[in-house]
């Protein structure tokens, strides 16, 4: 009986694109062969303007076709790209797929905020051993939305999606590159309204809570000092609150510059990371939890589980 071909899951999000090449295995599972991460910026300005600007699309397109060459290296049988807020909220969104489909014939699904909820869910707590019976809560916080999921093992029992993500957040402040003191207020404002519905506070002690996205991963990374990222080392990372307060005041004080020099922030990151940072801080106090697990299994790798 001849192998299956590799599959390939890309995860096309609102400011970054990631891949990933696996195959399948017996049973309910698969092997990862490569992953790889490209900041897009597709949805950059979507909160003002509302639509997919056309430079952030040609840049889209530069990547996936980086991502193209990837995929036809290691022979994949199928791609599927999963697209999530930015897709739901340009008006603009239907053209820029019919020439993705159009350019790539890859099979394009966007996803409705419950079915993004649900695969990054299953995809973050994937890396832990026994998750089967285990109590989750798993924070996304993604580019245009955040997603916080509860439930055991793999059977959800509540899913919330949020439309704030660090883009919509760093838009409303122009992205400006300190906060200053009188700003984070009006974050907090900002923040409570939109988590209003969180129930964050209602986790219990034998609850584990899981970060998992480009901010929290980053995170991680910073804190290794990592020069090339290992998921490995991610996925057996935890970070206290006061270790995040401390990374948010030591990169808000630097310069996009100086922050590009800081090992473990991935290029494309430098001007976004202080306004994610701002969202996982303020959610682990909502919550009265002092330390998060960090998961590199995501949205791409949850829609897979749920799909072998």
């Amino acid at each position: 009986m001849s192998k299956a071909a590799p599959v390939a899951v890309i995860d096309l999000g609102t400011h970054s694109a990631l891949l990933l090449i696996a195959e399948k295995q017996a049973g309910n599972g698969f092997t990862v062969l490569k992953e790889d991460f490209k900041v897009t910026r597709l949805g950059a300005g979507i909160e003002k303007d509302e639509i997919l600007l056309p430079q952030n699309q040609e840049n889209t397109f530069k990547e996936l076709r980086e991502f193209k060459k990837e995929i036809e290296a290691f022979g994949c049988g199928q791609v599927t790209v999963l697209a999530t807020e930015a897709m739901r909220r340009a008006a603009n969104a239907l053209t820029f797929l019919d020439a993705l489909h159009k350019e790539f014939n890859w099979q394009v699904k966007v996803l409705t905020p419950e079915e993004e909820a649900r695969f990054s869910y299953l995809g973050a707590i994937s890396v832990y051993e026994d998750f089967t019976s285990k109590l989750f809560t798993v924070i996304d916080v993604g580019g245009g939305s955040t997603e916080i999921t509860k439930g055991r093992g793999k059977e959800i029992e509540r899913s919330r999606s949020f439309p704030v993500g660090v883009v919509r957040l760093a838009e409303r402040f122009d992205y400006r590159e300190r906060m200053v003191s009188f700003d984070i207020p009006t974050v907090q404002e900002i923040l409570d309204a939109q988590f209003d519905e969180a129930e964050l506070k209602k986790l219990t002690e034998d609850t584990f809570l899981v970060g998992t996205g480009g901010t929290i991963t980053t995170a991680a990374a910073i804190h290794h000092g990592m020069e090339t990222y290992d998921p490995n080392v991610i996925n057996n990372t935890s970070l206290t609150l006061d270790q995040l307060l401390m990374m948010f005041e030591d990169l808000n004080a630097r310069s996009l510059e100086e922050r590009r020099q800081v090992k473990g922030l991935e290029a494309g990151r430098e001007d976004v990371i202080i306004y994610g940072l701002m969202i996982y801080i303020h959610l682990m106090q909502r919550a009265g939890v002092w330390r998060i697990r960090i998961s590199a299994g995501g949205l791409r790798h949850g829609f897979l589980l749920a799909n072998v």
